[in-house]
């Protein structure tokens, strides 16, 4: 019994200790940079590994606000900022301590929201992550995003303020997405895939004229074009690539090109260059969906597809689905008046009493037929046959002369 308690006691003390040491490891940061100056600029750097991060922004207030929780056995997290004139400088860096595969991006959270105050020029490299970047209104001079093994989006929902320079995007094995990209208003668009999955959609365009190199390796690509944007596409059809184009109003001009009608005529428009080693790549209209909302959720339905084959690779043009008109309300219904009752019916009169039948008398019975008398015997006499009479005494027998 003593040796058992002993056991117990170690035991209780080990995970005392193991839950101090966890308590002690995790440290949790919630802080804020006050802008020394009215900055034109910040240049604005986030370098983070293995964690989970939402960024996003806020009216005026604090240069930058950010809630950080971490494992501190296994990063070191540095958040420095500089004050140099018309240019500020931020730094926001998360580091392993040690080598190591024991690395989970729950063992880092990042919330981090930019002041819309300021204009960023703006870096972010983000490895084993998770990352979910809502840059809607942000005024951002240019942007370089440099993504590895990670997975999440980075969207734009309404317009940059700023005229962005350049947007350069360098994507590895994650499967990422890029949202509202025509709203980050830059003039030329970089994009380097690697083996991973993407979405580049170009909502967002309402004046100038853009461009978008792309570059995939063995990766896929979705490119999605808002539908009044005019587009030109130059692809570079390989052996081993594959180029979806899925939409009717795409003409090929010529071998590997392909533009909307009015391509020349529009005030904005977007040149894409694609080139496409092993992977595929996948164009359509964002409007090339059947969209069914119910409260705040979306569904999308895709078109099917109608292949056109190239010489090498395989050219695919998918019809647009037209839009689903929207319903009429349907009018106010008018109240139907109260029908009034029936009158009701009167009782038909009681039907008269069946006279009952008197019975039938009974048929009296048939008086039996009095037998037959029995034929009396023929007794020959000499040559006659003598029949006996029975008629009155001195009547002569039938067939008797006297």
């Amino acid at each position: 019994m003593a040796k058992r308690l002993a056991v117990v006691s170690i035991i209780v003390m080990v995970a005392l200790m193991a839950s101090a040491v966890s308590a002690r490891e995790m440290q949790r940061v919630d802080k804020s940079i006050t802008a020394l100056s009215k900055h034109d600029e910040i240049n604005f750097k986030i370098d983070i590994d293995a964690a989970r991060i939402q960024m996003e922004s806020h009216d005026g207030g604090e240069l930058l606000d950010y809630k950080v929780r971490y494992d501190a056995d296994k990063y070191d997290v540095e958040i420095e900022y500089a004050d140099e004139g018309d240019i500020g400088e931020v730094s926001v860096v998360q580091e392993k301590r040690r080598r190591s595969l024991n690395y989970d991006s729950d063992d880092s959270r990042w919330t981090i929201s930019m002041s819309r105050a300021f204009t960023y020029n703006m870096n972010l490299d983000i490895g084993f992550a998770e990352c979910r970047a809502d840059l809607s209104g942000v005024p951002i001079s240019a942007l370089r995003v440099d993504v590895g093994a990670a997975e999440g989006m980075i969207s734009f929902d309404s317009p940059n303020p700023a005229k962005m320079s350049s947007f350069d995007i360098d994507a590895g094995a994650g499967e990422f997405d890029f949202i509202g990209l025509g709203y980050a208003n830059a003039e030329n668009y970089e994009f380097d895939g690697g083996a991973g999955e993407f979405t580049l959609d170009f909502t967002g365009f309402t004046d100038g004229f853009h461009t978008a190199n792309i570059d995939i390796g063995v990766g896929e690509v979705t490119i999605e074009l808002p539908e009044d944007l005019p587009v030109r596409i130059e692809a570079d059809e390989g052996w081993f690539n594959e180029i979806n184009i899925r939409h009717r109003d795409f003409e090929e001009v010529k071998d590997g090109v392909y533009e909307t009608k009015d391509f020349d005529k529009g005030k904005f428009g977007l040149e894409i260059e694609l080139d496409i080693g092993m992977g595929e790549a996948t164009i359509r209209r964002a409007d090339s969906r059947l969209h069914i909302r119910s409260n705040d959720h979306e569904y999308g339905i895709r078109a099917p597809r109608i292949h056109r084959w190239g010489e090498h690779s395989s050219i695919v043009v998918m019809p647009d689905v037209p839009r689903i008109p929207e319903i009429p309300a349907v009018p106010e219904i008018i109240a139907i008046p109260d029908i009034p009752a029936i009158a009701s019916v009167p009782a038909a009169p009681a039907a008269p009493a069946i006279v009952a039948i008197p019975p039938i008398p009974a048929i009296p019975d048939i008086p039996a037929v009095p037998a037959i008398p029995a034929v009396p015997r023929l007794r020959p006499s000499g040559e006659y046959f003598i029949l006996p009479y029975s008629g009155d005494e001195g009547t002569p027998a039938p067939g008797v002369s006297e």
